[in-house]
């Protein structure tokens, strides 16, 4: 479906689905404008292949199948771009992209693969949300804004890698769920500025790389949890306050500071020439 002026989505149900391609190629202006609550609507494959104009995204603009960015500007305004499930698991995104706010949302279980060479901004917020497995493969991620993680699955991860790089205060909230739920791939903490604050329950299951910005992880008594693969904790100057290993080995590649309580259910901490504090 080739489509040349607005798309409008008014369909409430969670997912949908298909396997046909809405080509958007309008060379003026165009709104699609997404439904009114994430996820709901969805459209099946979209690939944006604007050779001029402007795409203006609005409310939950969603898909559920292959995502393709190809060219054209888009204008995010406010709007959280949902990417979710409905016929097509796994499916690819390629294409890198700023989007506003960004949501992964799993009604099933889900793969999600990022060619390679495709990064995914979000200048605002990034949440990964729903109750059945995650996935994120491949590509990056960069957040600026919050970090919402209310996925209620006890496994997933992939090989992708959400880059912390806001030059603001961003939260990584993980209050909503248990420790080993939601778990993430590889994590790299890299602020020109602001602080990073974490709360709740924060699960990883590859490697957490700390290379720059301030680090508050006390304040709301965070948790985080290592497990999940084998994987290597860069952590030099920042502070955790309190850690849980739940499995396989966890390499140090630097000093690990722990302000309240280390707690191994699973697995062991392999700290090399490094110190535990």
């Amino acid at each position: 479906i080739n489509v040349s002026g607005d798309i409008n989505v008014t369909n409430t149900a969670p997912g949908c689905g298909g396997t046909a391609l809405v080509n958007i190629n309008g060379a003026g202006i165009q709104n699609f404008n997404g439904s009114s609550t994430a996820g709901e609507g969805a459209l099946p494959q979209l690939t944006i292949n604007k050779a001029s104009g402007t795409l203006n995204l609005a409310n939950f603009p969603a898909s559920s199948d292959n995502f393709t960015y190809t060219a054209g500007t888009v204008n995010a305004g406010t709007s959280t771009y949902c990417f979710t499930d409905g016929s097509a698991t796994p499916y690819t995104i390629s294409g890198s992209l700023s989007l506003s706010n960004i949501e992964f949302l799993a009604l099933g279980n889900t793969t999600f693969t990022l060619t390679a060479a495709t990064t995914l901004t979000a200048t605002g917020n990034f949440t990964m949300a729903g109750t059945n497995r995650i996935t994120l493969n491949t590509g990056n991620i960069n957040v600026d804004g919050n970090i919402s993680l209310t996925n209620t699955s006890a496994v997933g991860g992939g090989t992708a890698t959400i880059n912390i790089v806001g030059a603001g205060n961003e939260t990584m909230d993980g209050t909503a769920i248990a420790i080993s739920q939601n778990l993430l791939p590889y994590i790299i903490i890299n602020k020109p500025g602001g602080t990073l604050t974490l709360k709740g329950n924060i699960s990883v299951s590859q490697d957490w790389t700390y290379t720059s910005g301030t680090v508050d992880a006390t304040t709301f008594a965070s948790t985080v949890a290592f497990g999940g693969n084998a994987l290597n904790v860069t952590s030099a100057v920042m502070s955790f306050y309190n850690i849980t290993v739940t499995g396989n080995a966890i390499n140090l590649l630097s000093s690990l500071t722990i302000n309240n309580n280390l707690t191994i259910t699973g697995g062991h901490i392999a700290p090399g020439a490094n110190i535990i504090n």
